[in-house]
C-alpha cells in the first residue's frame, strides 16, 4: 500500500525536476531535447526509488536511511549566561545568520540544537547581547551591569559523545584554529595549554560546576579575557576609524567585523599580557578595570591605525580584511 505521503514526495520530485528542465529551454531546440530525454531517464528512476521506498513497485519493504544528525549541546559561561544567541556557524563569518541551526540560552546557559551534515572545520558561535544575563551579575543584564555585548566560540563536535561548552576558553582555540586553518581542537588545545603555561581543560569545561584549584583559575582566567573582548567588541563597533577602515557603513557588516576583530585582538595582544606563564593564572596586577581600559586603549589604537592603513599594500582589495603588524581584523565579504 503506497501512503499519500509517498505520493506527495513523489510528485513533489517530479515538479523540482520539470521546473529546472523548464529553465533549459531557452538554451535550444537540440539541447532541450537531449536535456528531456535525460530527465525522463531521472523522473523514472526518481519515481521507481519513492516507490520502493513507500514499499510500493515490488513486494519488498526498503527504506531510506538518512544520515543522523550530530547533536550539539552544552553550556555558554563567563557566569552562565541566560538570553545568547547559539548557532552553528555554517558560512564561518564569526555570527549568527538567518537559516544556521541556532538556539538560545536557558537561565541556567544550557543550549541544544542539530545538524545535519559535515561540522568538520566548524565552529559554534554564542552572540551575547547587552540584554543577557550573565549570573555572576545575580539577574542583571550585561547592560545593567555596565558590561557590553560580546561574542564567544567553541570548536563543533565530530560526534554527538562530547559536550560543547561555549567559554572565552573554547574561544582561544576556535580563534587559533581559523587564524591556522587547523582543524583537530585537541592538537590546538594542547598547544595553547603549553604556549600560555596554563593547566586546566580549555575545551568542554564547565568550570563553574564544581571547585577546584584548577576551576577555579580557568573562572578567572574567563572573566579577564571576556571583560577584554566586549571591551575590544564594543569600542570597534563604534568606531569611525574602524568602519573606515572597513569601507562600509552596513550595521550588520561592522558588527560582524567588530566581533571577529575583538577576539584577535584580545587574543593576539591582551591574553599573552595578562597571563603569568610560570603559573599559568592571572598576573598579580590584573584586575577587571585594568583588563577594560587596556583593552580599550589598544582597541583604539588599532581602529585608527587601520584607517589609515587600509590603503597600504598590506590590506586586500576588495574585502573588509585589513592588516596591521600580523593582527588580523575583521573577516571576508562573508559577513552576513
Amino acid at each position: 500500500m503506497i501512503s499519500l505521503t509517498c505520493f506527495a514526495t513523489l510528485f513533489d520530485n517530479f515538479d523540482k525536476l520539470l521546473t529546472l528542465s523548464r529553465t533549459t529551454l531557452s538554451f535550444g531546440i537540440y539541447i532541450k531535447r537531449i536535456f528531456m530525454r535525460k530527465t525522463r531517464l531521472l523522473l523514472s528512476y526518481v519515481a521507481l526509488s519513492v516507490l520502493a521506498a513507500c514499499g510500493g513497485g515490488g513486494g519488498g519493504s526498503a527504506t531510506l536511511s538518512p544520515s543522523a544528525p550530530t547533536s550539539i549541546a552544552g553550556v555558554v559561561i563567563d557566569g552562565y549566561i541566560e538570553g545568547a544567541n547559539v548557532c552553528l556557524d555554517l558560512n564561518s563569518n564569526g555570527g549568527c545568520d538567518t537559516g544556521e541551526p541556532s538556539a538560545t540560552t536557558k537561565a541556567d546557559g544550557s543550549y541544544s540544537l542539530s545538524y545535519n551534515g559535515d561540522t568538520t572545520g566548524l565552529h559554534v558561535v554564542s552572540v551575547i547581547p547587552a540584554t543577557a544575563k550573565d549570573k555572576d551579575d545575580n539577574g542583571l543584564t550585561l547592560a545593567q551591569a555596565g558590561k557590553a555585548a560580546f561574542t564567544l566560540m567553541a570548536p563543533a563536535p565530530q560526534a554527538n559523545s562530547t559536550d560543547t561548552h561555549v567559554t572565552p576558553l573554547t574561544t582561544l582555540v576556535s580563534n587559533q584554529m581559523v587564524q591556522t586553518g587547523e582543524k583537530n581542537a585537541a592538537s590546538v588545545e594542547k598547544q595553547l595549554k603549553q604556549q600560555l603555561g596554563i593547566s586546566s581543560n580549555l575545551l568542554n569545561n564547565d568550570f563553574k560546576a564544581t571547585s577546584s584549584a584548577d576551576n577555579k583559575n580557568a573562572a578567572e582566567l574567563s572573566v579577564a579575557i571576556s571583560n577584554a573582548i566586549s571591551a575590544a567588541q564594543g569600542v570597534l563597533s563604534s568606531s569611525t576609524a574602524f568602519q573606515t577602515a572597513l569601507g562600509t557603513t552596513d550595521a550588520t557588516k561592522i558588527q560582524a567585523a567588530a566581533q571577529q576583530a575583538a577576539v584577535n585582538l584580545v587574543v593576539k595582544t591582551v591574553v599573552p599580557s595578562i597571563i603569568d606563564k610560570s603559573t599559568g593564572t592571572l598576573n598579580a596586577s590584573v584586575t577587571s578595570s585594568t583588563v577594560i581600559e587596556s583593552t580599550q586603549t589598544t582597541a583604539t589604537n588599532v581602529s585608527k591605525s587601520l584607517a589609515v592603513a587600509t590603503n597600504a599594500p598590506k590590506a586586500i582589495p576588495g574585502t573588509i580584511q585589513a592588516f596591521l603588524d600580523g593582527l588580523i581584523v575583521g573577516n571576508s565579504n562573508n559577513s552576513g
